[in-house]
């Protein structure tokens, strides 16, 4: 069962289309009048049950729901799955400019900053130090200059001082617009989480 807390859906389009895909997004959600005012549009839709709140969903294909409860990165990939789907997968910069720009409009910015400073993500480097996997069982190529890895300034460092194992586990860390980074997987902070669903959910107008 997933944990209680703040969940928010947000449907995107992870195909790759055109260079102008964030515009596309954009101009659909201005098409089914979801852009003017995203967040009136979401309060709209909100569901309150007796384990969380749910904001959404925007609607074009693949589904991730952004959970603020903290939990361990290993807890985080568990409640993903009990829920469903995995932890997100974030391959192209569309998506990840996207969720960035949804939690700035759903001002989720100072929960998420009080809940761990990040949120997690499915990629670790726990099996081998400096190589990254993806929960899908993809590597992420730091070598390929096609491949999207955008690391905060610095990063991954793997530091130890709060841990001997160093930092394995990959965050969305608030405190540098989202960057990627690698954080403690566990026993240290705890941080919110995104999940990620292949289904278009089925209460969306639209689905590509």
């Amino acid at each position: 069962m997933v944990s209680p807390g703040i969940v928010v859906s947000v449907l995107l389009l992870v195909s790759t289309v055109t260079a102008n895909k964030l515009d596309f997004l954009l101009k659909f959600l201005a098409e089914t009048e979801r852009d003017e005012a995203s967040l009136r549009y979401l309060q709209e839709r909100q569901e309150v049950t007796t384990e969380h709140t749910v904001y959404g969903p925007l609607c074009i294909a693949v589904s991730y729901k952004l959970f603020l409860n903290p939990l361990s990165w290993e807890e985080a990939r568990q409640a993903c799955e009990d829920d469903g789907g995995m932890l997100a997968i974030i391959r192209d910069q569309t998506v990840h400019q996207f969720i960035k720009d949804y939690i700035t409009e759903a001002k989720l910015k100072s929960s998420i900053a009080q809940n761990g400073k990040g949120l997690w993500i499915g990629l670790n480097d726990k099996e081998e130090e400096g190589r990254y996997v993806w929960v899908d069982g993809e590597v992420l190529d730091s070598d390929d200059p096609d491949t999207y890895a955008p690391w905060a300034d610095g990063e991954p460092n793997n530091n130890e001082k709060k841990d001997s194992n160093g930092q394995d586990c990959v965050q969305l860390w608030k405190s540098r617009d989202f960057a990627f980074d690698d954080a403690y997987c566990e026993n240290v902070v705890d941080k919110g989480y995104i999940c990620q669903y292949t289904e278009c959910d089925p209460t969306c107008a639209k689905c590509a």
